[in-house]
């Protein structure tokens, strides 16, 4: 057993976002099919397609050190709570339909991570534009003009000379000051820390929603398991790391032994939306606390998305706007001097 594990240990294959999802889905056709662990791997190990090789290895080991899927796919460097979810479906015998929850929750992550990206590469373009014509200009077009045309330094040429320097001195202190927070809420609790983050200026309602986003749908999947509220806390709690997850589990713990219902804690819980406690509280009522936290995860991830798109589409305008100024200025302080030259001349 030592052996088989020592060796699975040297021999993992390392997966992408799109792998991960590729291979649940496998799974989810395989296991429908009536196929066990054993003849999943057997079945991949014959395969030709390079991704199925590339795993097939890892899974039979971890088939042989006499571990289920959980393993396998904790091997295959899953997060630990899908890992949680997947050892929970085994021991209750939901295996299929949390495999199609877990795969339905990766596409959507991965869909709303393009679409992020999608949304940031535009503004982050326009940046990258404004340092290259600043550096251009310093380089090339004004020790032209000082040299052939003797122009003497005003506010236009300044601009060009100390422009890049200026938004680098910018960038830099923004990364510095982006170091310093990010040091300070390290010393804080993961509950302490949201709490700060939900506060500040610009950001907080975007964190609010993302972190509403996240609760909503990771309780949601597991009471879609059929879990109970005590069994979904102790899952967090066994988390490796410290996270907001396990510390917000333990404290959700400590209420409900204090005779506070779930609804009622959330509603006193301040980074996320305030709506959270009554939505929780509704559903409750319903007896769909599963379905109807997904889905409500599901808007606010849909929210959260529509107000930074919202924000680009207002800075864009302004960048827009501030190049524009920035090259009439240039323009105007080049060709003032011209004129002058021109008019000494006429003199």
């Amino acid at each position: 057993m030592k052996l088989a594990m020592n060796y699975l240990k040297k021999n993992i294959a390392k997966l992408s976002m799109s792998e991960k999802r590729k291979l649940i889905r496998l799974f989810i056709i395989m296991l429908g099919n009536g196929f066990s662990l054993y003849d999943c791997t057997q079945l991949l190990k014959t395969s030709t397609n390079p991704f199925e090789q590339k795993i097939s290895k890892t899974l039979e080991n971890t088939v042989i050190a006499g571990e289920g899927l959980s393993a396998s796919l904790k091997n295959l460097g899953y997060s630990q709570k899908i890992v949680l979810q997947i050892e929970f479906a085994e021991t209750h015998g939901n295996l299929l339909s949390t495999l199609q929850s877990i795969d339905s929750s990766l596409t959507k992550f991965e869909k709303e991570r393009e679409k992020i990206i999608s949304i940031l590469t535009y503004p982050c373009l326009l940046f990258i534009f404004i340092i290259g014509i600043l550096f251009i200009m310093r380089n090339f077009l004004l020790p032209e003009l000082q040299q052939r045309l003797g122009y003497q330094e005003n506010i236009g040429l300044r601009l060009i000379k100390f422009g890049p320097m200026i938004v680098l001195l910018l960038f830099a202190f923004s990364t510095i000051l982006f170091l310093i927070i990010q040091r300070q809420l390290s010393k804080k609790t993961s509950l302490k820390k949201a709490e700060i983050l939900s506060k500040f200026p610009f950001i907080g309602h975007f964190y609010q929603l993302q972190i509403t986003s996240y609760l909503s749908r990771e309780w949601g999947r597991f009471f879609e398991q059929g879990m109970e509220l005590n069994e979904i806390l102790i899952i967090m709690q066994s988390l490796d790391k410290k996270s907001l997850l396990k510390d917000l589990s333990k404290k959700l713990e400590n209420g409900l032994q204090q005779g506070f219902s779930f609804s009622s804690q959330m509603k006193q819980i301040h980074f996320v939306l305030e709506e959270f406690g009554t939505i929780i509280q509704q559903a409750e009522i319903n007896f769909q606390l599963g379905s109807e936290l997904i889905s409500y995860g599901d808007l606010c991830a849909k929210r959260l998305l529509k107000k930074i798109e919202t924000k680009m589409h207002l800075i864009q305008p302004i960048v827009f706007l501030f190049i524009g100024g920035m090259i009439l200025l240039i323009y105007i302080s080049m060709l003032l001097p011209m004129y002058q030259n021109i008019g000494g001349l006429t003199q």
